[in-house]
């Protein structure tokens, strides 16, 4: 539990910190507020349950980093979401994308269950699946039949997570759990709610290979030099590390930081291979192609090339006659 208020400024202020910062309005003169919000975060996803037992009016506007799925329990509601109206009920949800704009108001009987999706997390799955950047937002269609297949996948989902006690206190103290169903949420909302991509994500990728790989690969060969982990990687090309992992093994049958290796071996021996001062030094020449640690890379290159490096570097010379 959040909270549990009829303070009005509290009602507000704490559900602006959950959710999205909005203006809250009681319709009914004299109504008092009996509001509640209970949240469970899921990652990057949260599962809200919220009441305000007050006839209401909420306006968020654009919600900008976030995405809602709203599951109405009991009562009822108008939602305005962009250019369309729908009429929200237990019979009927709805999807709010980021992009557009948001409002509605609310009877004393309504309750909601909301899955709150970060907005980054949701594109960035998008364009794991589809195999290359999104080039415009994802917008979603507003309503949700939950009479239908999809609105059931949704209402058992929401059950599910919170059908145990003891699944909730295990979903808090094992991170890696949280993260699971957070990624079952996205791909939920991805394949059951009609969107841009929809389309394209039934006919699969058409690339041969994704483009965070691509992406990756071609950031490893232009900064060889620099301190790059598989953190790293995964940050500069908007995926998990896990994802580009797979994507790596998948596709080019090695991990990121093999290929990363290889590509500074081969420059490395090219560079020997190319010396043309007196001063340049195996060390010197390692280090600027990013190996910290001598040993382990004389040993890879040995491998690759069959040779110390010092040869490689022995041999350009005396052909140069240094």
């Amino acid at each position: 539990m959040v909270f549990s208020s009829s303070d009005h400024d509290v009602v507000e202020q704490e559900t602006a910190r959950v959710l999205s910062p909005h203006r809250l309005f009681i319709m009914t003169p004299h109504h008092r507020l009996d509001a509640r919000l209970d949240r469970l975060p899921l990652g990057q996803v949260e599962l809200v349950r919220l009441q305000y037992q007050a006839d209401v009016k909420v306006k968020p506007g654009v919600l900008g980093s976030l995405y809602l799925v709203t599951l109405p329990l009991s009562g009822r509601a108008v939602q305005q979401i962009g250019s369309e109206t729908v009429e929200v009920n237990p019979e009927r949800g709805s999807v709010a994308s980021a992009t557009r704009e948001f409002k509605f108001k609310a009877d004393v009987e309504y309750t909601q269950m909301i899955f709150r999706i970060d907005r980054e997390a949701l594109e960035r799955r998008c364009a794991e699946v589809l195999g290359h950047p999104l080039n415009q937002p994802i917008d979603f269609e507003p309503g949700v039949d939950l009479r239908s297949a999809a609105g059931e996948q949704w209402l058992h989902m929401a059950g599910f997570v919170i059908g145990s006690e003891a699944f909730v206190e295990n979903l808090q103290i094992h991170s890696r759990m949280a993260q699971h169903l957070e990624g079952l949420v996205i791909d939920l909302l991805l394949t059951t709610q009609p969107h841009t991509y929809s389309d394209e994500l039934e006919r699969g990728p058409s690339c041969s290979s994704p483009y965070y790989v691509r992406r990756a690969e071609e950031y490893m060969r232009t900064y060889p030099g620099e301190n790059i982990s598989l953190r790293s990687l995964a940050r500069v090309v908007g995926v998990s590390e896990r994802s580009l992992l797979a994507g790596f093994r998948k596709h080019r049958g090695v991990s990121p930081m093999a290929m990363l290796r290889d590509i500074r071996l081969t420059g490395v021996h090219e560079a020997l291979a190319q010396a043309e001062s007196r001063e340049d030094t195996v060390t010197d020449i390692a280090f600027s192609w990013g190996f910290t640690h001598l040993g382990c890379f004389s040993a890879a290159y040995r491998r690759k090339y069959g040779r110390r490096p010092s040869e490689t570097l022995a041999e350009a010379k005396r052909m140069r006659g240094h």
